[in-house]
C-alpha cells in the first residue's frame, strides 16, 4: 500500500506566475496551480490571460491531457494548430513541441494531466 494525497481542493489553490516575460509575456498571465501528484503523474490548472502564450515548450518523455475548463484556446504542436473550446480534450504526445494561446478577450482555464510515458522500473 501506497501513502498518496487523494484530493486537492480547488478552492485551496495556490496560483504561481509562470508567464515567460523573455518571450514577451507577463509572469502573471500565465498562472499555475498544481493538484495531486501521484507517483509518475502531475494535475494541474493553468489560466492564461488574454492575448497571452503559455510558452514554447518541449513535452519530453511526458504526454499530456489538457481539458479546457473556461475559454478558448489556440494548440499549436509542432507544424499542426487547431481552435479547442470549453469541455474539448487535447492531447500532447511525448517529444513533441507545443504552445497554447488564449486569443480571446476572456481568461481561458485549462485543467492538466500529465504523465511520463516511459515509466521507469522501480518508480
Amino acid at each position: 500500500q501506497v501513502q498518496v494525497q487523494c484530493i486537492a481542493p480547488y478552492k485551496e489553490a495556490a496560483w504561481i506566475p509562470i508567464g515567460r516575460e523573455q518571450e514577451g509575456t507577463a509572469a502573471h498571465s500565465v498562472t499555475y496551480s498544481q493538484g495531486l501528484r501521484p507517483p509518475g503523474h502531475v494535475t494541474a490548472f493553468i489560466r492564461i490571460a488574454s492575448q497571452a502564450s503559455k510558452g514554447l515548450t518541449n513535452s519530453a518523455d511526458n504526454a499530456m491531457v489538457f481539458v479546457v475548463m473556461r475559454g478558448e484556446v489556440t494548440v499549436m504542436i509542432n507544424s499542426s494548430q487547431f481552435t479547442a473550446t470549453r469541455g474539448d480534450t487535447v492531447y500532447i504526445p511525448p517529444h513533441n513541441s507545443y504552445n497554447i494561446l488564449n486569443m480571446g478577450r476572456d481568461e481561458a482555464e485549462l485543467f492538466n494531466f500529465q504523465y511520463r510515458s516511459e515509466l521507469k522500473r522501480g518508480m
